[in-house]
């Protein structure tokens, strides 16, 4: 595929009235004709100059193609041979004969023309606008045919849909400038209408590394990224950045190589023609099943339901026959088979229905005791794929459990933007609690902010991780989705019109340690922080949380800042350990929680204050006592399962209450909220009704020292009276 290229002449007129459109029935003078026409034929000079392939898309403020120099422009461009496609936004509001006898007699080639048709239903009649359509695909001209989606002309939308063959593709543009964002029944409508619709409602950050190979043209020979960084007044090409905050309209992120569904628009995605290969082979993970999914997502299933329709479609994939097929279970159906186990397998659907399968041997088979040698080596262990004689697949899993290294935290991480993805697709913005994070982000070390992985804005508490005083934090802001006129008249409300400027100067102090000293503070600080993990890992009764230690069910990243300390073996809560660090050692701990403790690091803390922890944890180590018994956290399941809500929050808390004991509260609605903390997730919310489970959770967090709260020393809990 080569670039795409746009031109944006002078020309700001047509000759159409609609109401949303800022250059309808405005009329251009024969000088400012004239000097849209030099403009049009100094590009096609510069075009003609392109030594790689390239596709043209004139994109104009206005009608072009009721003027004749356009025509004979746009037959110039199909001439030259390095360019492939040529095409242009048109209303269809002219004779289509007599404009393409005029293309032709430019010597324009027709196999080369591509055009964007809008129909206005405000301008001219579906009928008319259909007939137009049937004049162009009866003269072999490739075409697309759209309107803008506004749900007042839904019926007309409906109509043109039904009255165009489905091997036009009908596209949608989402209606700018309204105040309130779709319904669900009408975001469905133009979704049936246009499968590729949602694109329209997703914000994506505008990042320059993803984009294609493609520029735009304005008149006056200057030259951007795409249309948007044109009017953004941007940096030029050649430049760094890209001047945008996000890609919010077709021609700008039909440049983008980070959109799957654009496939189905190559080679030129931006003349919006659907071309459907006869099939398609596609690889599983990493592909159609995204990093760390377990199957195929209902959003790519739907995609590839509609796609199947148009090609068939095949598996090509690393992955087992069985493996490949449970990922993609959603779609099973629609699958005609495909190349499996690396090649070991081929599997083909026929047209009667029938399997046709065929296994490829394996040429080199490892031996029982060279197997068995590997095993103990790499500490892996083999897996065999055979049917009868023939072995055609044999892959190693390792043997460790839970734990991950820092090339899969990362893959990990992206859970945060997966959760961003998903509410961006619904318009809604992503805010991340991230009290305790403050220094993430500053050093490979540690796991990456939300700030970086798509989050639009993130509140820190600088003096948790930092060196900055209690009651210090800062907010980032990073959104298109919040305007950040809304998000300051909300902070001048609810923050102190009194600030205290020791806060900020402290605050200030803070930031510029960041910014000119970070290597200094945070190189030294990993030192400290893995000399403390590597002498803590010979303790024989008291553990130290590692990496390792953290199962894929528990979270996505450990903190290394974060000591989470274990003394069970040593006969000691988490309580109880807490209190003798404090106690004893003079030692303060952030928190305790069941058999943890927890201990808070920051690139403040010297190596004299990590020293003094090791002796106090290597003392307790050595001492002979009786194991304790470890408080398994199978029960918290339990804890945050569904419970039926009876009425809402605001009436629970609006309603008379009473405290009664945990035994006589089961069936009755809670009137206020119970939980743990950490992790500070209600177990009960004011309204729902307390189930025996629920009160058999809470009883065995009372009896192994869980703070939870909600619920008094002496046993009861608050609940609703009539």
């Amino acid at each position: 595929m080569g670039k795409q290229i746009f031109y944006r002449g002078y020309l700001t007129s047509c000759n159409y009235a609609c109401g949303y459109c800022p250059f309808s029935k405005r009329k251009m003078t024969n000088e400012q004709r004239e000097k849209d026409e030099k403009a049009l034929w100094k590009f096609i000079e510069k075009v003609k100059q392109e030594k790689e392939k390239h596709a043209v898309q004139i994109v104009p403020y206005g009608e072009a193609l009721i003027h004749e120099y356009y025509w004979k422009g746009l037959a110039e461009l199909s001439r030259i041979a390095t360019e492939e496609y040529t095409g242009c936004q048109t209303n269809l509001s002219f004779s289509v004969e007599k404009m393409l006898e005029i293309y032709e007699k430019y010597q324009g080639k027709k196999e080369k023309l591509r055009l964007w048709c809008t129909f206005h239903p405000s301008m001219t009649t579906v009928e008319k606008f259909v007939e137009q359509c049937e004049k162009v695909e009866r003269a072999g001209v490739s075409f697309c045919v759209g309107m803008v989606g506004d749900p007042k002309e839904s019926s007309a939308l409906l109509q043109l849909r039904k009255s165009l063959p489905d091997s036009v593709y009908v596209w949608v543009n989402k209606l700018e400038g309204q105040r309130q964002t779709y319904t669900k029944e009408e975001r469905k409508l133009f979704q049936e209408v246009d499968p590729y619709f949602s694109l329209q409602l997703e914000h994506r950050r505008a990042e320059l590394q993803k984009c294609r190979q493609s520029f735009f043209y304005e008149a006056d020979g200057s030259r951007y990224f795409c249309n948007l960084h044109a009017a953004a007044k941007g940096s030029r090409s050649g430049e760094k950045g890209c001047g945008r905050s996000e890609c919010n309209c077709y021609l700008a992120y039909s440049n983008r190589t980070d959109i799957e569904e654009l496939l189905f628009f190559e080679p030129y995605p931006a003349f919006r023609i659907p071309t459907y290969p006869k099939a398609i082979f596609l690889d599983v993970d990493g592909t159609i099943v995204g990093e760390g999914e377990k199957e195929l997502s209902d959003f790519m299933a739907e995609r590839l339901r509609r796609l199947s329709k148009k090609c068939r479609l095949f598996l090509a994939t690393e992955l087992p026959l069985i493996e490949a097929m449970k990922k993609c279970r959603k779609i099973a159906d629609c699958l005609e088979g495909g190349v499996f186990a690396g090649g070991g397998l081929i599997r083909i659907k026929r047209k009667d229905q029938k399997i046709w399968e065929q296994r490829l041997p394996l040429k080199t088979i490892l031996s029982k005791d060279e197997q068995a040698n590997v095993e103990r080596k790499y500490q892996v262990q083999f897996r065999s794929y055979k049917k009868g004689d023939i072995l055609y697949r044999q892959t190693l899993f390792t043997k460790r459990r839970g734990g991950w290294t820092l090339e899969e935290r990362s893959k990990l991480q992206k859970e945060i933007e997966k959760i961003a993805e998903i509410a961006h697709q619904h318009g809604i913005p992503l805010i991340v609690d991230e009290a305790h994070g403050a220094h993430l982000g500053f050093h490979p070390y540690f796991p990456k902010s939300a700030i970086t992985l798509g989050a639009d804005v993130v509140i820190q508490s600088l003096h948790k991780t930092l060196p900055a005083p209690t009651q210090t934090a800062i907010l980032h802001w990073n959104s298109s989705y919040i305007k950040k006129e809304r998000l300051e008249w909300f902070l001048n409300i609810y923050e102190t019109s009194s600030p205290s400027y020791l806060f900020l100067a402290s605050m200030d102090e803070c930031v510029r340690l960041l910014t000119e000293e970070k290597e200094k503070y945070f190189d030294a600080y990993e030192k400290r922080l893995k000399d403390f993990y590597e002498k803590a890992s010979h303790f024989s009764n008291v553990e130290v949380m590692g990496e390792v230690d953290l199962k894929e069910t528990e979270g996505f990243a450990k903190d290394p800042s974060k000591l989470v300390l274990r003394a069970t073996k040593a006969g000691l809560s988490g309580e109880e350990l807490y209190q003798l660090l404090r106690e004893k050692y003079h030692l303060q701990l952030e928190m305790c929680q069941g058999d943890y403790a927890l201990a808070m690091t920051s690139i403040y803390d010297s190596e004299e204050g990590f020293d003094r922890l090791y002796a106090a944890l290597e003392e307790i180590d050595k001492k002979e006592a009786a194991a304790r018994r470890t408080i398994t956290p199978q029960f918290l399941t339990e804890a945050y399962a569904k419970r039926t809500v009876r009425i809402s929050i605001a009436e629970a808390l609006d309603a008379k209450t009473a405290e009664i004991g945990l035994k006589e509260s089961v069936g009755k609605t809670a009137g206020a909220f119970v939980y743990l903390y950490p992790p500070g997730i209600p177990m009960l919310v004011p309204g729902e009704e307390i189930s025996k489970e629920a009160v058999a959770v809470i009883k065995t967090c009372r009896e192994n020292a869980f703070h939870i709260h909600g619920v008094t020393e002496g046993g009861k809990i608050k609940v609703v009276i009539s």
